[in-house]
């Protein structure tokens, strides 16, 4: 079976500093891997180079069976709509597009313009439902991240990135939030590779990896 994730001797430089290097692993489809490590380190980084938005120095990566070194900046970002799922810990809602227009983009980049029965769906799944005309102004803060989360899936990625998601929620609405993105990526057989600082994240985990500039290992459970 294919690797939903294929990471090979990845290192990351900002000049004769060194990020990280020698990060390998592997991610199989409908595993969810919980990447933790001190702040600083890379983590995010490390995300955005997995997802071919962001630049590495030396290793590969391989999203969906393609080299992604291989590829222009334009084919990447083609893979990445097809491929990928991506929430930001700081929601990134586009302010002027309301709920369901913001979930409905994944589909719409796909051209896709006949999916208000799955932006419904999955506004209903994130409990959002009812809320599809909203602006993002007019919701909290957990509301938002259910918005990203939801149109991070969407359109069925087989991989879901997620960085620090609950990051800048409360400690009750970050365990509801994480509650939702596990169980919609478990209802949805995505992979899912959460970096997180939250012990109680990683908890849930099937495998757990930390990050120091030398690579990573499993970390504790």
């Amino acid at each position: 079976m294919t690797a939903a994730l294929q990471v090979e001797g990845l290192a990351r430089r900002h000049g004769a500093s060194v990020v990280f290097e020698g990060v390998s692993f592997a991610v199989a489809p409908g595993e969810f891997v919980a990447i933790v490590g001190e702040s600083g380190v890379g983590k995010s980084t490390l995300l955005n180079c997995v997802a071919g938005l962001d630049h590495w120095n030396a290793g590969r990566v391989h999203l969906a069976g393609q080299d992604l070194g291989l590829l222009d900046d334009d084919a990447r970002a083609r893979l990445r709509r097809r491929a990928l799922g991506f929430v930001f810990q700081a929601f990134h809602v586009l302010p002027h597009l309301d709920v369901a227009q913001n979930v409905a983009l994944p589909l719409l980049l796909l051209g896709r313009r006949d999916g208000d029965a799955e932006v419904a769906a999955m506004l209903d799944a994130v409990g959002l439902g009812g809320l599809g005309a909203r602006l993002p102004q007019q919701l909290s803060g957990g509301q938002l991240q259910r918005v990203a989360i939801a149109r991070a899936l969407v359109h069925r990625p087989p991989l879901l990135l997620a960085d620090e998601p609950t990051g800048n929620l409360d400690p009750a609405t970050a365990a509801r939030i994480t509650d939702l993105l596990v169980g919609q990526v478990r209802a949805t057989g995505a992979a899912l590779v959460l970096v997180t600082h939250s012990e109680a994240a990683a908890a849930r985990a099937d495998r757990v990896l930390r990050l120091t500039a030398r690579g990573v290992a499993d970390g504790p459970r």
